[in-house]
């Protein structure tokens, strides 16, 4: 008889170990979320952050999702604005690297006779 069709340890009891496991990861990773939105944030005070995270250590599920449904638009004005800055910067470096005719700084050898692999011989 295997484990899992045992008197001891029942199939019932894996999938409930199982799923307390999952909603434990979920609430970890919840409160992990909520903490970096927190500490990430300028616009409140030490005081506003002591609080939220005392409301979120001593009552977890409530807490977080207390915040997570109060701040939930300024959570995402913040990460399209973190992701907004990201594309900016990636823009402004690209732009500096090109030249309106070629990458900078890269030999151009597409018209000459050239080529990496050394000189084209013509047929």
């Amino acid at each position: 008889m295997t484990l899992a069709l045992s008197q001891d340890f029942p199939i019932l009891d894996i999938f409930w170990a199982m799923l307390l496991i999952f909603g434990l990861g979920l609430l970890l990773w919840t409160i992990v979320f909520v903490f970096r939105d927190l500490f990430g944030r300028a616009d409140i005070g030490a005081l506003g952050k002591t609080l939220w995270v005392v409301l979120v250590l001593i009552f977890p599920i409530l807490g977080s999702l207390a915040y997570l449904i109060s701040q939930s638009k300024a959570m995402a004005e913040r990460q399209l604005a973190a992701e907004g800055t990201t594309d900016l910067r990636m823009d402004s470096y690209l732009h500096t690297m090109s030249l309106e005719n070629g990458y900078g700084g890269v030999k151009d050898v597409t018209r000459t006779t050239e080529a990496w692999a050394g000189p084209i011989r013509p047929a």
